[in-house]
């Protein structure tokens, strides 16, 4: 079965779906407290449009600030290369808890 989501409804979905990746990461991170402990924690190195990430973090932020009534926005220096080489969910995880926090 097809469904025709509006703009809105595919941001939330996209917002959903980087919450539980995020929550995935998190659980299997407490699974391996030993590789942390041990100094053995190992990070992505891939591509990807920072723009895009944090635009897509920007997302499901901007939802739980409008619960609260705050308003968050992002914003972006023009330096700031489209494409940077990182672990994305590793910085999910930092963008939320220090916005979170």
């Amino acid at each position: 079965m097809k469904w025709k989501l509006s703009g809105k409804k595919k941001d939330y979905l996209k917002a959903i779906k980087s919450s539980a990746d995020n929550l995935l990461v998190i659980i299997n991170d407490l699974l391996d407290f030993s590789k942390i402990e041990s100094g053995k924690m190992t990070f992505e190195k891939i591509s990807f449009d920072i723009r895009d990430q944090l635009q897509s973090m920007s997302a499901m932020l901007s939802i739980r600030a409008k619960e609260r009534n705050i308003e968050f926005n992002v914003e972006f220096d023009s330096k700031v290369p489209d494409f940077v080489l990182g672990d994305t969910v590793r910085l999910n995880q930092i963008i939320v808890n220090l916005v979170g926090n």
